[in-house]
């Protein structure tokens, strides 16, 4: 059954308030924190979600907003499956960007790794960047895609400072992350240019 609540209705009283220092609160609702619970939380595809659920048979859901915002702050934060369960579950900066009551909370890895089969499988997922392809600082070259594949050939253009990242096409065809990875698709070879500059700030 589909559990969703609009994030956009607002309590009489702030739980957080009197949970928090004034300056532990001052801090909270200065911070990304506020940000992503007013302006962003709003944003995340829950209706999407729910389509997989029946809207009224069958046990709840996750409230489905928090499910999809934990998941975007998990990527954001670069947090392990486990690190975004214990987070969801004990931190109150994280519960308070989620609009979550801070208390009874409970997510566990499994239904972590659940709901982000079902971004993938509605490429709701957020898109990869140059900083999910590895990169190896000694050496200046990338070496393996975001799936771990090891690329077919990466070539450092040092005169134009752009990277070459090549991969076969039969290889890029059959990847899980084919919809999220910025690389160009071909039949026979896929490839990607890269500015060092681009690298250089991003990391």
């Amino acid at each position: 059954m589909r559990n969703l609540k609009d994030p956009r209705q607002t309590s009489l009283f702030d739980e957080f308030e009197g949970l928090l220092s004034s300056f532990a609160y001052r801090r909270l609702t200065g911070g990304w924190q506020h940000l992503f619970r007013h302006a962003i939380l709003k944003l995340m595809p829950a209706q999407k979600l729910a389509a997989h659920f029946d809207p009224t048979l069958g046990r709840p859901t996750k409230e489905l907003y928090s499910v999809a915002g934990m998941l975007f702050i998990m990527e954001f934060r670069n947090w392990t499956h486990d690190a975004a369960a214990d987070a969801y579950m004990f931190n109150l900066d994280v519960q308070y960007a989620l609009h979550l009551k801070p208390e009874n909370q409970s997510r566990c890895r499994r239904t972590i790794e659940r709901y982000i089969r079902l971004f993938r499988t509605d490429e709701l997922a957020p898109l990869l960047t140059i900083l999910d392809f590895a990169y190896d600082c000694q050496s200046n070259r990338f070496t393996h895609c975001p799936a771990g594949l090891e690329l077919h050939r990466a070539h450092y253009q040092k005169r134009e400072d752009q990277h070459l990242l090549l991969m076969l096409g039969g290889t890029c065809g059959k990847c899980p992350l084919k919809g999220r990875c910025p690389i160009r698709r071909d039949p026979m070879l896929c490839q990607l240019r890269l500015n060092g500059q681009d690298l250089r700030l991003a990391q």
